[in-house]
């Protein structure tokens, strides 16, 4: 749109934004904004000089191939759409190999690389490109292009390291500050300098491949046609999980056909297509295993493109090969000075709360004195019961009151997704009772006085597994950094799994096999462990080895068994022969009643959960709290029941509203919320997860 309204021919447009976009990426970047509209690798009219060869230096090399680096930052923004031209105009004048360019990147490096030591890790890339973005689009704008875009930069930066020159020579410890596995980093495990072209070139490249990606996992709206469908209107197809599966494929592969790529505009058979892409058969499509394939295939078909990444890859199994030659001459022995090897362990921040919890939870006379005098202060109504809320703002008050109020917030910030596990486990420790006064609730659903020193165990346990986790996803960063996706990758495991050898787990000491561990803790075979598979798998160990740790776990969990024991009990106290079975009450046939059109999946379903939405999201953020949750759920009950009836099953069945809400906005994934501290996705339903919400509404309800 900015060319066209420009003016001129296409070319001469092209050129004029390619130059705009230059002087502004200049100011992000921080260098003087150069003046002048200069091409592409020194031509005219916006056009690639074919002089660019690879290199990895800044200097010609006549013996390498003679497809251009820049060339990736055009083919990425033929056909694209306008996010990845965007995307592509804020890194393309990176990719020159021009004075401009050269000077770009000089300024653009200490950026990247803050601390000077010549390296980017994936997450000095990661920020990198985030600012960058941020100071080119604005803000908002910045933000969610990178968070669009993220793939592609890990993809990116894998591809690029280990191409240039030092690649084949030994970075010491004493540069690195740390080892992994007793193995000591090279210059290969990092982006250095000479590759930071190449770089940001495969970041326009792997942007397009994303955006190709997305089309067919975030799906499209479909136009219903009148006759032989239900209603008309569009029909929203996919669902953004991450991975494609074969009926994403085959309903929209032509969408991706015209993005220039060979694999994707030749499929002629696509269930055979998409199980080539499917590298490890397991019925999905990952975003590493889609580019793997289209780079094969345009290797294969010996494209421009294919030509250039051949020749990136011949040129790093070289230098791979060079340093494994080298080290064989030396006796595998290592020419650099020797340091002491990085120290993992329990985080800063995992200390102070361990600080200030772990010593009370012990059984001694002084903690049991202590949670005496502390009681009070977390059952402020005095009804010798607490809830998760105050749980939550005790630990909160706790943790200021002992490290200040800014530090005290950033640890209960940081560890407050713990707080659910050690609360739903501790408060199934005591006999369950009848609340004095209540409808239905008992006192499993509190925290007793008795479960208080249990509660604090299990609060330090796992806050240990929060905070491993989070290492190991973080890059080795703080626990409450807003750039971790919740989820551990294979890749991240296995460059991370040393690095928490100390936070006192059984599980993860001594590992010796990580692919294999790696599976064993992916427990739906996802692909990714999330932190649900993370404690469970940890917790269970520890059971299995009965160390104290587990020993404590093992508690709630016969606790829990007794008590199913004894309610499968009652349920045949009066007599041997088990109780007829009665069928749903006229109350919970009322209250689906009310949902069930809701639940449906076909077009009605979704006609009619499209109208009620807009009651539901009364701000139209497109998320939804459990009080407005609750709050339409009494209105919808009060509208289609007459008053007194349904404020009567609202009532009933309230307790369940909170258990539907926690399992069904787990579903889409987790983002940040712009404008919001630490609030995520995941902390609200989304119009994604409203049919799940009443499915889980109807199923509790029962």
């Amino acid at each position: 749109k900015k060319a066209n309204d420009r003016g001129g021919s296409g070319t001469e447009s092209a050129s004029h934004f390619s130059s705009s976009s230059r002087a502004h990426a200049s100011i992000a970047l921080r260098v003087p904004s150069h003046s002048g509209h200069g091409s592409m690798g020194g031509g005219g009219g916006g056009s690639v000089a074919p002089s660019l060869k690879i290199e990895s230096t800044e200097g010609t090399s006549s013996s390498r191939p003679t497809a251009t680096v820049a060339l990736i930052t055009e083919y990425a923004r033929m056909g694209s759409r306008l996010d990845v031209i965007e995307f592509t105009e804020a890194f393309a004048p990176l990719a020159e190999r021009t004075r401009k360019g050269k000077a770009l990147r000089s300024a653009a490096w200490p950026a990247a690389d803050p601390n000077g030591n010549g390296l980017l890790s994936l997450s000095e890339c990661d920020a990198w490109v985030r600012y960058a973005l941020t100071a080119e689009s604005g803000t908002k704008r910045g933000e969610a292009l990178w968070k669009k875009f993220r793939p592609a930069c890990a993809r990116a930066f894998q591809m690029a390291r280990g191409f240039g020159a030092e690649a084949e020579e030994v970075v010491g410890d004493d540069v690195l500050g740390y080892s992994v596995g007793g193995t000591e980093l090279t210059s290969d495990d990092y982006v250095v300098k000479k590759e930071f072209r190449l770089f940001c070139a495969y970041l326009c490249l792997y942007a397009k491949m994303l955006d190709a990606f997305d089309i067919i996992d975030h799906g499209y709206y479909r136009q219903r046609k009148e006759q032989g469908q239900a209603g008309s209107g569009r029909d929203f197809v996919g669902d953004h999980d991450r991975r494609i599966e074969l009926s994403e494929w085959t309903d929209q592969y032509p969408n991706v056909a015209s993005y220039g790529f060979v694999a994707l505009a030749n499929v002629y058979d696509p269930q055979k297509t998409f199980r080539e892409m499917d590298a490890d058969g397991q019925g999905m499509v990952l975003f590493s295993e889609w580019c793997n394939y289209i780079e094969d295939v345009e290797v294969r078909e010996k494209t421009v493109i294919g030509v250039l990444l051949a020749a990136v890859k011949a040129e790093k199994k070289a230098n791979r090969n060079k340093r494994k030659l080298k080290a064989q001459q030396q006796g595998n022995k290592r020419t650099t000075k020797k340091s002491s090897p990085q120290k993992y362990g329990p985080s800063e921040d995992l200390q102070l709360f361990l600080a200030t919890f772990e010593p009370f939870s012990k059984e001694s006379n002084t903690s049991q004195e202590w949670r005496k005098k502390e009681w009070p202060s977390i059952d402020a109504n005095g009804n010798g019961l607490v809830s998760l809320a105050e749980v939550d703002r005790w630990i909160k008050y706790t943790l200021i009151s002992k490290h200040k109020k800014a530090k005290g917030e950033d640890v209960w910030r940081a560890f407050r997704p713990c707080f659910i596990r050690a609360y739903d486990k501790a408060r199934d420790v005591a006999p369950d009772e009848s609340v004095k006064g209540a409808m239905s609730a008992t006192t499993d659903d509190y925290i007793s006085k008795r479960e208080f020193r249990l509660l604090l165990v299990y609060l330090c346990a796992y806050a240990r597994m929060l905070d491993a986790f989070a290492m190991i996803d973080n890059g080795g960063r703080a626990v409450a950094d807003e750039q971790a996706d919740r989820r551990i990758e294979l890749h991240e495991w296995l460059s991370g799994y040393v690095k928490v050898q100390q936070h006192g787990f059984v599980a993860l000491g001594g590992i010796s096999d990580p692919k294999s561990t790696f599976k064993e803790i992916d427990s739906d075979e996802g692909g990714m462990i999330l932190l649900g598979e993370w404690c469970r798998y940890l917790e269970d160990a520890e059971i299995k080895a009965k160390t104290p740790m587990g020993e404590a776990f093992s508690i709630a969990i016969k606790a829990r068994k007794a008590k199913t024991a004894n309610a499968a009990q009652t349920d045949t106290a009066k007599g041997n022969q088990p109780l007829e079975p009665v069928g749903p009450t006229d109350d919970v046939k009322d209250f689906v009643a009310c949902l069930s059109d809701l639940e449906k999946e076909g077009p009605e379903g979704r006609e009619a959960r499209e109208h009620e939405w807009f009651g539901l999201d009364a701000n139209g953020n497109g998320l939804v709290s459990l009080a407005e949750v609750d709050r339409w759920i009494k209105h919808t009950l009060v509208s289609k029941c007459k008053r007194e009836n349904g404020e009567r099953l609202w009532r009933l069945f309230r307790p369940c509203f909170i258990r539907a809400f926690n399992k069904a906005r787990d579903v889409a994934p987790d983002e940040s919320i712009s404008g919001a501290m630490s609030a995520t996705t995941d902390d609200y339903i989304s119009k994604r997860e409203f049919r799940l919400l009443v499915v889980y509404l109807c199923a509790y309800a029962k």
